[in-house]
This record gives structure tokens, C-alpha cells and sequence, in this order.
């Protein structure tokens, strides 16, 4: 399984899932993959969404979601015990957390522009009022 099987993108969906809860998704299913596999299987984009909201998937499926497990970050695919694709969660504050956490290591658009060029400062910083805490024994 080196690339995701473009022919059925539901059960390549189940085959991450079974992965990911086992831990051994190869590397070469990276964020872009996944989330093209994602557009692929349902559409458009996770990024697209902008509430909350449950895709069915296999509503008549008579099984019950028994596995929640994060596909990318606001994305979730709901399994029943056998693993199979029941429903997709997307929680849209999760998708843009991700963009900017990852900007504040340096990596995608930084909307705040100074954090990427000077998150070692910052997290200096949050470590040194940690500490401070801690010795005023407030933690």
C-alpha cells in the first residue's frame, strides 16, 4: 500500500484508519495525501466546511460507530467494529488549529508573521513564566 487506491477512496479510508489505530500508517501518507484522499472520497476539501458537521456515509450500514480515530487533525472517521466507514466528523476550529500550530514552527502561513521567526523566543518565554510560577509556588 504505497499509494492510496484512487478507485474506492471510502475503503482506502477504512485501510488508514485500521493503520492509524495500529500505528503503522507508512510516512508516505502524509497530510497532503490524506487530505486529498479526503476531497477525493467526499468532494471537497476538509478546509472547506465551516461548521461542524457529520457526513454519513454508510447509514444503513445497521452498525454502530465503535472507533473514532483522527485522520488529520478536524477529522474524524466514525467506524463501526468490523471497520467500516459509518461517518466523518469535521470540526473546522480543529482544520485552522492545525495551520497555525504548524506556523508557529516555522512550517505554512503564519498569520501572526513575527511567531514563525521567533518561536524560540516565545517559547522561552512561556518557559520562563512557567518556572516563575512554579517557584512561587503557584503550579
Amino acid at each position: 500500500m504505497n499509494k492510496p487506491n484512487q478507485q474506492d477512496p471510502i475503503q482506502e479510508l477504512e485501510r488508514c484508519a485500521a493503520l492509524i489505530l495500529h500505528d503503522s500508517l507508512p510516512f508516505e501518507f502524509n497530510h497532503e495525501v490524506l487530505s486529498r484522499l479526503f476531497e477525493t472520497a467526499f468532494g471537497e476539501s476538509h478546509e472547506s466546511f465551516e461548521a461542524d458537521t457529520v457526513i454519513s456515509v454508510n447509514p444503513n450500514g445497521g452498525g454502530e460507530s465503535v472507533y473514532a480515530v483522527s485522520l488529520i487533525r478536524g477529522v474524524i472517521l466514525n467506524l463501526d467494529s468490523e471497520m467500516r466507514l459509518m461517518s466523518v466528523s469535521v470540526i473546522p476550529r480543529k482544520v485552522r488549529e492545525r495551520e497555525r500550530l504548524m506556523s508557529v514552527v516555522g512550517i505554512g502561513h503564519d498569520p501572526m508573521r513575527d511567531v514563525a521567526a521567533r518561536h524560540d523566543d516565545y517559547l522561552a518565554e512561556m518557559y520562563d513564566r512557567k518556572i516563575s510560577a512554579w517557584r512561587r509556588g503557584a503550579i
